[in-house]
């Protein structure tokens, strides 16, 4: 579980760097090597999908958000806005690329080969 829990992570942490899902197209490699891995190690979905909660919710939808109650930082925390050691949230702008890029990871990984993966859906859930 530690190995896959690094994987997870470093996926992550990649796809939310500047600079990530630009011309050089680095997306769909590391999408094509966690569908293959994901055909022989089963348990790599969940790990993913965790990781992917934790720092966007917004790509794993569940069924009930939390109660609007006009608190702008809880809405804030709810769709995955990081904080500053000061403890301001991140930009809008910052939030949106880093958001961009956990998505186009999914359906890099959604759309990539071997055809019979399920990891995130697979090609059923794109």
């Amino acid at each position: 579980k530690y190995l896959l829990d690094l994987l997870a992570s470093n996926l992550i942490v990649r796809v939310q760097a500047d600079g990530f899902n630009g011309p050089r197209g680095d997306g769909f490699p590391l999408a094509a090597m966690f569908s293959s891995v994901s055909t022989e190690c089963e348990e790599l979905g969940p790990v993913l999908e965790a990781h992917l909660y934790t720092v966007c919710p917004t790509a794993i939808p569940i069924l009930s958000l939390p109660t609007s109650k006009g608190d702008e930082n809880a809405l804030m925390e709810s769709l995955g806005m990081i904080k500053d050691k000061n403890g301001e949230f991140e930009s809008f702008d910052k939030f949106l690329h880093r958001t961009e890029g956990l998505i186009s990871i999914m359906a890099d990984i959604m759309s990539s080969f071997p055809s019979n993966h399920t990891l995130l859906g697979g090609r059923e859930g794109a």
